[in-house]
């Protein structure tokens, strides 16, 4: 599991995953992104239950290092009902 959160957030003592059940294309950080289906998320933060961050950022291109690290160090969250849980 990736420890490299932003600072505010907390961990739950055991996170969640899913996969998100469509392609959700949004704006984050002045990026216009597409986040295929099936990529999957985490519930790491109690303070946000309505929301996951997405774990799996192989989809971002080489050719967008910015945009990778600010994923990777800050998160992109993805809402609760755009997810399905594993068991």
């Amino acid at each position: 599991m990736k420890e490299v959160l932003d600072i505010k957030v907390k961990r739950t003592m055991v996170p969640e995953y899913g996969k998100t059940t469509q392609e959700i294309k949004t704006t984050y950080k002045g990026y216009d992104i597409t986040i295929p289906a099936g990529t999957r998320c985490v519930e790491i933060s109690e303070r946000e239950p309505d929301f996951l961050f997405v774990d799996d950022l192989s989809w971002i291109p080489k050719e967008q290092p910015c945009l990778k690290h600010d994923a990777t160090y800050y998160g992109i969250h993805v809402k609760r009902e755009q997810v399905k849980m594993e068991v």
